[in-house]
């Protein structure tokens, strides 16, 4: 099914069509990940507090994706999206080491596969430490949408192909006179397009579904929404 030509209901009754859904969220998306950047020069980078400014820049995106998102489900808490987003960050950061330590001790083994196992094994890992973020974002969905899973889907794929294309802008800074910050700026950009692009994608499929509760349009009963762990921030939120 075509989901760009979807219609979707925003909760005034204004009609949007798949593709100007898919184009906002993009641009939310982008947003997001650009604004971090852009202020980052400005903080200092010195002190045992440092590290809790890790996960600002998933809790600043996933903020800004909500002002989005509670136009089609006003009933989604700001404080259990950006807090579930924030877990997934800390959580991504364990699974992304772990990986890494595998990576390292087979090192020979990797490298015995030539570029295809070098560059495989960062697009399995980028792909998993995106998914770890999905995941949690994933407990809130699923609390108001069917079919959620396909959510963690979606950044997985995402975060796999944006380690190809940070391959490739790598090679590029060492080749061209380029700026660090201005480097930093076209990755986010791309993040943005490529995370908001396929996690929008399934964003139309769920809108055009109706939230958990609607009526379906075949009138079979609404599913129930599975518990999650995460879930129960949005409820004191």
């Amino acid at each position: 099914m075509d989901v760009f030509s979807e219609s979707i209901s925003d909760r005034s009754g204004q009609v949007l069509s798949g593709r100007r859904v898919l184009f906002l969220w993009m641009a939310f998306t982008v947003a997001g990940s650009v604004a971090p950047v852009l202020v980052w020069n400005f903080v200092p980078k010195e002190g045992a507090w440092v590290p809790l400014l890790f996960p600002v820049p998933i809790m600043v995106l996933s903020a800004i994706q909500w002002i989005l998102l509670r136009r089609f489900v006003p009933e989604l808490s700001i404080w259990a999206w950006v807090i579930s987003s924030a877990i997934g960050q800390v959580l991504s950061y364990g699974v992304s080491a772990l990986l890494g330590l595998i990576y390292f001790t087979s090192i020979t083994f990797f490298t015995s596969l030539g570029v295809l196992g070098i560059f495989g094994w960062s697009a399995l890992a980028e792909g998993f430490g995106a998914s770890v973020i999905g995941f949690t974002q994933w407990c809130i969905l699923q609390r108001h949408f069917k079919a959620a899973h396909r959510w963690v889907l979606a950044t997985f794929v995402a975060g796999a192909l944006l380690s190809l294309v940070r391959t490739g802008l790598l090679v590029t800074f060492l080749q061209s006179n380029l700026e660090v910050a201005v480097l930093g700026f076209i990755d986010r950009v791309i993040e943005g397009i490529l995370l908001g692009g396929f996690t929008g994608v399934v964003l139309i499929w769920f809108l055009a579904r109706g939230t958990i509760g609607s009526e379906p349009a075949d009138g079979a009963p609404p599913e129930a929404p599975l518990a999650s762990p995460v879930g129960a921030v949005e409820q004191q939120g």
